[in-house]
């Protein structure tokens, strides 16, 4: 799968990830060049899907031995709850648990770093910790793009 982010990834977001959604369209917000991660080029064991049963058992895991841990404004969410709103319906709209930099520093402390996670994909996107997995479009094709063209007319596809 393809995600794509509309601004430099490596100017990230706090907790050290950039955020990617799967839909192209939705990084005209965000102009000057285009970024994309692709997760069937990652390896399996740095990647986690957000709603399977692997995923909740870290977080389970996690927040039954480092609960105490948790930011002050978040140590009343359930485990439940952490572990569903980590993969939000639509990352553009709200990320979730991935919008505030407390609980996503806690994530990549007690969740994701310790299990050698760099990627977790989300219904509609994804959230990456390793800007070496990240990618430019070509400024050329951007242009094309950019001008109206669909990815497909611009005879471009990430490799």
């Amino acid at each position: 799968m393809i995600y794509w982010r509309g601004y430099n990834p490596k100017k990230k977001s706090y907790g050290g990830m950039a955020m990617f959604v799967d839909n192209i369209d939705d990084c005209y917000a965000y102009l000057g060049a285009v970024y994309y991660i692709d997760t069937d080029k990652v390896p399996d064991t740095v990647l986690v899907y957000a709603g399977s049963n692997f995923y909740k058992k870290l977080v389970y895991t996690a927040y039954e031995e480092y609960q105490d841990m948790l930011p002050y404004a978040d140590n009343e969410i359930s485990k439940e709850d952490l572990f569903k709103f980590s993969n939000p319906k639509n990352i553009i709209d709200s990320a979730d648990v991935w919008d505030g930099q407390s609980l996503v520093t806690w994530m990549w402390d007690y969740v994701l770093e310790p299990n050698g996670i760099t990627v977790v994909e989300t219904e509609d996107g994804c959230i990456v910790f390793d800007d070496d997995l990240i990618k430019r479009m070509p400024p050329e094709v951007y242009n094309l793009w950019y001008e109206n063209m669909s990815l497909e007319e611009t005879g471009w596809f990430p490799s």
